[in-house]
């Protein structure tokens, strides 16, 4: 399954496996086909996530920091 989804709020898509055992082959197929387009891997921009307004449970605020 293919989500138009971000976790930094740009643009962005995620992969979903049923069967996660084909990981491996999925990523060089992914790399493989976006070496025409100069694709690059690149991880989350904690910056961007957090001008957004995405936090991250554990990294940005814990149980600590939730008013129940």
């Amino acid at each position: 399954m293919v989500s138009r989804t971000g976790w930094t709020a740009e643009l962005g898509y995620e992969v979903y496996l049923r069967d996660s055992g084909r990981a491996l082959e999925l990523w060089d197929a992914m790399v493989s086909a976006g070496e025409e387009f100069d694709l690059r891997v690149t991880a989350p921009s904690d910056q961007r996530r957090l001008e957004a307004g995405i936090f991250n449970y554990g990294n940005d605020m814990d149980v600590n920091d939730m008013d129940v």
